[in-house]
């Protein structure tokens, strides 16, 4: 065993990528096909809510450069929220049968905890796409210190964002309908008044920013089983 871990790491080498935001990114490679092997992860960046691995990708002929595939995570995400709405409304019926249609109106706890938290804000992967919000890309500032969360995160959306880490939802058609757009400076990092801000407490607080790997793709399990950590 240890001979093949030796022979293992003989085979890989670990490089530093940098991606479209100028963010590096440790990368393990497999020295015959300079592919990546295992996470990908950040340094001197601490995101609130992390880039999953399945989205970034290296940049072909270009060494040293990861892309991150924004409009894929978003699809994702859009494809998610139509099938909760979906499993919401099967479950509905289910449990209130005729007046289902007057639930779903306002949807009792007991309800929205059998399906489960929705997935993340899709405003935060359009902030980190126009890379507007550094605090958004886990950025620090030219001190070192990391950037407070910005004035268009309400409480709501970081409420739904934190339930959502805790949780991936699989689903099998793809979303088809219009993805939302918004207009340039809807995600600068402007700051909440200082009676207002709160340090926020992240995922992330007590691990070293060395080991703050990229969360892992969502594991594809059958429809309306949803995987909870």
């Amino acid at each position: 065993m240890a001979q093949r871990e030796k022979d293992q790491q003989l085979q890989r080498s670990t490089k530093i990528f940098e991606d479209q935001h100028g963010r590096e990114w440790v990368v393990t490679l497999h020295n015959q096909n300079m592919m990546p092997v295992g996470e990908m992860y950040m340094q001197k960046c601490r995101q609130p809510i992390p880039t999953p691995s399945k989205y970034v990708r290296i940049v072909p002929k270009k060494m040293g450069k990861l892309h991150v595939h924004y409009d894929e995570w978003i699809n994702d995400v859009m494809t998610s929220n139509l099938w909760r709405r979906e499993r919401l409304q099967q479950v509905a019926e289910k449990s209130y049968g005729s007046a289902f249609a007057a639930v779903l109106k306002d949807p009792p706890g007991e309800l929205l905890a059998k399906i489960g938290p929705e997935p993340i804000p899709v405003e935060f992967i359009h902030a980190m796409k126009s890379g507007e919000s550094k605090w958004a890309l886990g950025m620090r500032k030219d001190d070192g210190s990391y950037y407070p969360r910005p004035r268009w995160v309400t409480d709501s959306m970081w409420e739904r964002a934190q339930s959502a880490l805790k949780q991936s939802w699989s689903v099998g058609d793809t979303f088809t309908g219009a993805v939302p757009a918004f207009a340039a400076g809807t995600f600068s990092d402007e700051e909440l008044p200082v009676a207002e801000a709160v340090e926020e407490a992240s995922p992330f607080a007590d691990e070293d920013e060395e080991e703050l790997a990229v969360a892992a793709a969502p594991v594809r399990r059958g429809p309306g089983r949803p995987k909870k950590s």
